[in-house]
């Protein structure tokens, strides 16, 4: 029986007891007096308001029936009782324990039980009954004051229609509440936000220029605040590029907690491309594991799957991966150190300074507080969500900061004597109708796992002392069905989850990257993949103005290129959350067991399978050929390779000294101008300039030939004088027929403005 229909018994039966006669009366107080001690003594000794008023109105009533027989509370003691359950609700309120709170308590996680909608919910509730209560017992004081025929009739139907009222809203009320709640939480737009809330871009080109001074104690061409995955691709890109570039990082090593784990296709090219794509999938969760599944337990019945059904190696030469963040860094470190790079850990960036022609980074040391100060000609602020760069220049960021507060524990547990091989998913959502759905991630699909408990809103402070170690240990259990197993804790992470992106990504000589720019929510993997690609948008650029090949001016297109997909990748992000949420909603609306759970989690298909999202990114901006071709639609679940300007060249397998590669495989930190052999003569008349461009001819007797013959024709769809030009990021700079002049006119255009400021 429900907590709270238990304490309401012992009323139930006083009313229906209650009489005109005494032998009636005294029988409710008896009945009413020995139910409420039998079946709520417990909730009378752990001080439940409403036990108490009751306790204390049942023995105050039965002394004045069994003793004193004072004529006036026992003639009217139906009334007196109506009014006593009034003013109990009134005095919770008062005191600020609200009675339907501490039942409403005992029906949900202590997670959902501290946050601060739970308590606005039932101070509603509880006034809305104090109000229902009165109302109850104003029937009665009418009749007190002037009897009426049939009063006692009257005054009965208008309790039951009222109480009626009541527990239709007290079930209802709540959950039209949490549904307005969650819509406001979760339902976002953050093109919407951005668009109503972003600024003119705050000229930070001499930011802090009076600290600028020539007392400097390291020197570098670009310095690196952050080793995370996106700081470190950042510094393995500059590396191939010959830039010297210093990388500064303020804990003690690369991360232990595995934090992100989804690794897309467009990332796996890019680590391709840097040479460590082979080490990295040493760490791969084995491919048969990469679904996302709903179970009653780990252990338990699986309700609901979702599967990866993209076949990556058709559109790629690689493939998505699920690899943990830590032995993602750990691989990259080992690299950039092995090729000379160098990482000052347990440093923090504090202040920074610029002018026109140089950066000045301050850091301190945590060990020694000492300062130390770089020079260098460009920064790049890869330092997280809470970037120091970034508020040290006052960039606002645009979007919503908490949606969600979450704790996660990495831990190792063998399950092999009690999980099947078949059920043990990437994601496993372990469905729990009374409050926010437990997440297990699988880290190596045997011991590693991680387990992630939403919070319904809880600040992280509550959190840290609510998840002890015993309460973890205690949760874990629940989650797997099982309590006899040995739980080793590796590492904890409170973290918040939120939806936001900077107002801009470029401050005078220093560039925001990965979260020091956007901050995703977990759903979907794209807060690093974002970053990566922001990384290899820019660095190319960077390397190129450094090496005098490029005017400073092409810079500005990182913020125009990359906007855009960080946009659309947040929106996507936020939408698969309020899916996650409205998943758990119908589920505890409903009898489990029947809803067709499958159906139910259909909508999240794209959640799991998004190579549109992935690899069908176009750029635009003033370094991409104008075109009057429609601009294709690309579904973020389907991607369909394109020839298209700002476009991600399509992978189409070539050989190459009679090994097969792919056309990606070509790029490299030089342009690539992709063209028959025919067009020879129109290639050898172009003037590149600084843009040092590689000549691909492709022929069916060459050194480079197509696999499938004519793929690349059929491609773009042009003729045999066409010609694909592509940057060292793998997105298309122009595509044209190389024997017409109004397109060979456009491609020099482009080169034109990489190169002179003036000829934009």
């Amino acid at each position: 029986m429900p907590s709270a229909l238990k304490s309401v018994v012992p009323w139930i039966l006083f009313f229906v007891l209650f009489g005109h006669s005494v032998s009636s009366i005294e029988l409710a107080c008896v009945v009413a007096l020995i139910s409420h001690l039998l079946l709520n003594h417990r909730f009378i000794r752990k001080g439940f308001v409403f036990d108490i008023g009751s306790l204390v109105f049942f023995i105050f009533l039965g002394i004045n029936v069994f003793t004193i027989n004072y004529a006036p509370i026992t003639n009217n003691g139906y009334f007196i009782s109506t009014l006593a359950i009034a003013l109990i609700a009134w005095v919770s309120l008062i005191i600020k324990r609200p009675f339907t709170l501490q039942y409403a308590r005992l029906a949900v996680p202590l997670e959902i039980s501290k946050t601060k909608t739970f308590l606005s919910v039932n101070y509603i509730l509880t006034a809305f009954w104090a109000v229902l209560l009165s109302l109850m017992a104003l029937p009665r004081i009418v009749e007190f004051y002037k009897p009426v025929h049939y009063a006692t009739d009257i005054n009965m139907g208008v309790s039951v229609a009222l109480m009626v009222v009541g527990f239709s809203i007290t079930k209802y009320l709540p959950e039209w509440l949490t549904k307005k709640i969650l819509k406001k939480r979760f339902a976002i737009s953050i093109k919407d936000l951005y668009a109503q809330h972003s600024s003119p871009q705050i000229d930070l080109t001499k930011f802090n220029e009076e600290k600028f001074t020539d007392d400097y104690d390291v020197s570098a061409d670009v310095v690196i605040v952050g080793a995370g995955p996106v700081g470190l691709t950042a510094a393995l890109l500059l590396q191939q590029h010959d830039i010297k570039v210093i990388v500064v990082e303020k804990h003690a090593g690369t991360s232990i907690h595995p934090k992100s784990r989804g690794v897309s296709c467009r990332s796996m090219e890019l680590f391709r491309k840097l040479g460590i794509e082979d080490e990295i999938r040493k760490f791969n969760l084995p491919k048969p594991h990469a679904w996302f599944g709903w179970f009653s337990q780990l252990t338990g019945k699986v309700y609901a799957r979702i599967v990866p059904s993209t076949d990556y190696l058709s559109i790629s030469p690689t493939e998505t991966g699920t690899i943990a963040q830590s032995y993602l860094e750990k691989v990259m470190l080992n690299k950039f150190q092995q090729r000379g790079g160098k990482v000052l850990f347990r440093h923090q960036a504090i202040d920074i300074a610029q002018n026109e022609d140089k950066a000045q980074l301050t850091i301190i040391s945590r060990d020694t507080q000492e300062e130390i100060v770089f020079q260098a000609q460009y920064i790049i602020a890869a330092d997280g969500t809470r970037s120091t760069l970034r508020d040290v220049m006052n960039i606002p960021m645009i979007g919503v900061k908490e949606i969600n507060t979450n704790f996660s524990t990495f831990v190792e547990i063998d399950l092999d004597d009690i999980l099947e091989e078949e059920k043990r998913a990437n994601i496993a959502f372990i469905i729990r109708p009374e409050g926010p759905a437990p997440m297990v991630l699988s880290v190596d699909g045997k011991r590693q796992w991680i387990f992630i408990f939403p919070s319904a809103g809880l600040d992280a402070g509550t959190l840290k002392e609510l998840y002890t170690e015993d309460y973890i240990k205690e949760k874990i259990y629940d989650v797997i069905g099982c309590d006899n197993l040995p739980v080793k804790i590796i590492s904890k992470q409170i973290w918040t989850l939120g939806s936001q992106i900077a107002n801009q990504f470029i401050a005078g000589r220093t560039f925001l990257a990965g979260d020091s720019i956007h901050q995703f929510t977990p759903t979907g993997a794209m807060g690093m993949n974002t970053g990566l690609q922001d990384i290899d948008n820019l660095i190319w650029k960077l390397a190129y103005v450094l090496q005098g090949k490029a005017d400073a001016s092409i810079l500005q297109s990182y913020f125009v290129e990359r906007l855009p997909s960080v946009l659309d990748n947040l929106q996507w992000s936020l939408d698969n959350l309020y899916r996650i949420v409205t998943i758990r909603r119908n589920i505890a609306r409903q009898n489990l067991d029947k809803i067709d759970m499958q159906k139910l989690v259909q909508g999240q298909y794209s959640h799991i399978n998004k190579s549109g999202l992935d690899l069908g990114g176009i750029y635009a901006s003033d370094i991409i050929a104008k075109t009057k071709r429609k601009k294709p639609i690309v579904a973020a679940d389907n991607y369909n390779p394109i020839i298209y300007p700002g476009a991600r060249l399509p992978h189409f397998e070539l050989f190459k000294e009679n090994l097969v590669i792919s056309s990606l495989d070509l790029v490299s930190s030089d342009f690539c101008l992709f063209c028959q052999e025919e067009t020879k003569v129109y290639v050898d008349a172009i003037d590149f300039k600084s843009m040092c461009t590689q000549t691909i001819y492709l022929s069916n007797a060459g050194n480079i030939r197509e696999v499938e013959k004519d793929e690349f024709k059929q491609l773009h769809g042009l003729d045999d004088y066409a010609g694909i030009w592509v940057r060292p990021d793998g997105h298309i700079a122009w595509i044209g027929r190389l024997n017409i002049s109004k397109d060979v006119a456009e491609l020099q255009r482009i080169i034109c403005c990489m190169t002179n400021r003036d000829k934009f």
